[in-house]
């Protein structure tokens, strides 16, 4: 895709961040229920790095 767009185009590779977190599980059966009134279970985060606000400054400064 790089040779096609004539060297305009770059392509930058992440990095994920991944960290536990606890979650509310909502139930099948009443999925209305407030998350004070469901469990709670620990769950894998996995967030893609580098930021919006990041990739907000590349798009700007690519305009």
């Amino acid at each position: 895709m790089t040779t096609h767009r004539g060297g305009r185009l770059s392509f930058v590779m992440g990095h994920y961040s991944l960290s536990k977190a606890n979650q509310y599980i909502v139930p099948a059966d009443d999925p209305r229920r407030w998350p004070r009134d469901c469990y709670k279970i620990q769950v894998w985060k996995l967030e893609e790095k580098p930021s919006d606000v990041n990739l907000a400054l590349d798009l700007y400064d690519d305009a």
